[in-house]
């Protein structure tokens, strides 16, 4: 017998159990006994669409601010691609400038040292060898003046 009243109220518990999940079941909502109505559940699901499209619109504004943050950036780095080779061109330039400057360095330290030996040489030669040098060289000069080269 005790096992047939702890079974009429274990299934008295269920049934109310039962009752009290069906009665309450949307509690939370605004319904009748607890159970939404078809127009809350319109009203709702049209409130979660206008949601759902400020939602869109306002990620689709910020995906286009920051497409148009990206592109600005893209620019930018263009700009600053091209000013590199720019300066690249220009590094290479002077680079070469250097270059050509320290062969004229070294060609007119050699000039120089030429220049004294020269100087010296002539200052063995009697005056009167100078004089005939000289003038062999304007006279050469002279002849490369002239058009026909004579």
């Amino acid at each position: 017998m005790q096992r047939r009243a702890n079974s009429k109220q274990l299934s008295i518990f269920f049934l109310l159990a039962a009752a009290a999940v069906l009665v309450s079941g949307c509690a939370s909502t605004k319904g009748f006994l607890g159970l939404a109505t078809v127009s809350y559940v319109d009203e709702e699901l049209g409130r979660i669409e206008q949601e759902d499209r400020r939602r869109s619109d306002d990620l689709s504004a910020e995906l286009e601010r920051i497409s148009s943050g990206l592109a600005a950036l893209e620019a930018d780095l263009e700009r600053v691609k091209a000013d590199l080779e720019a300066y690249d061109e220009l590094s290479a330039e002077i680079r070469q400038a250097l270059t050509d400057f320290s062969a004229v360095q070294e060609a007119t330290a050699e000039l120089q040292l030429l220049a004294e030996q020269v100087a010296e040489e002539l200052e063995r030669l009697p005056r009167e060898t100078v004089r005939q040098i000289v003038d062999a060289l304007q006279a050469h000069l002279e002849g490369l003046e002239q058009p026909d080269g004579k």
